[in-house]
């Protein structure tokens, strides 16, 4: 009976007092144990304001110092004779391109930089010579089922010029990969074919693969004799 009653009161002490003291400790000063007395303290400092003893807290957070100064006093007791005039003569360039009329050209500059060093600048563009006469031909392409996919319809266009039928036109078009072709002769109209999709490390479609069909319609046509007036 006796061994048994030792680990009753072995588990109770914990609740008296810490961990790692002794059975017979007081408890901590205040009354009501070690938890009754840290919960008193506690929530008497976080409620009631600043840490006991400090009784000049909020008395240092109020009315310190002078006030601020004025917005408009800020910057000029500290700009020199030389910005100040900078200043005034920028207000005057702006009161000037207010009175400028309006118009549909291109707003003027204020002048032009003397300073720096020349470059050459080259611009990316090529010069095109065409053959007199040439007409070039436009052609919408509209496919179906549609799809708004960019790498879908560049694949399409791939399996189109793979197409026995289309080595014809192939030499001689240039397109978008999207849904334009333009060619120095003109198409048959009306010209269509029937593209069964061919996944890229493949060789043929698959049984279920789906089948886009391509329509290339006339649009238009460009005649080049115009543009070398």
């Amino acid at each position: 009976m006796g061994g048994r009653g030792n680990p009753g009161r072995g588990r109770g002490q914990p609740r008296g007092a810490p961990r790692g003291s002794p059975r017979g400790s007081s408890p901590a000063p205040g009354g009501g144990g070690f938890r009754g007395g840290e919960r008193g303290r506690a929530r008497g400092d976080f409620r009631g304001g600043p840490p006991r003893g400090d009784s000049s807290f909020r008395g240092r957070g109020r009315g310190a110092g002078p006030p601020p100064p004025p917005l408009a006093s800020l910057g000029a007791a500290t700009q020199s004779a030389e910005e100040q005039t900078r200043i005034t003569e920028l207000e005057k360039s702006i009161v000037r391109f207010k009175e400028l009329p309006l118009s549909h050209g291109h707003p003027l500059r204020p002048g032009f930089g003397s300073l720096g060093t020349k470059i050459l600048l080259r611009a990316n563009f090529f010069q095109l010579r065409f053959k007199k006469g040439l007409v070039i031909h436009d052609y919408d392409v509209k496919m179906t089922p549609s799809t708004n996919v960019g790498w879908l319809k560049g694949r399409i266009f791939e399996l189109l010029e793979r197409k026995p039928e289309f080595q014809k036109f192939k030499p001689f078009i240039a397109h978008d990969r999207s849904q334009r072709i333009v060619c120095p002769r003109a198409l048959p109209q009306p010209l269509s074919f029937d593209i069964p999709y061919i996944e890229e490390e493949e060789t043929s479609a698959r049984p279920n693969a789906k089948t886009y069909t391509i329509d290339i319609t006339k649009t238009g046509e460009l005649h080049t004799d115009e543009m070398t007036k």
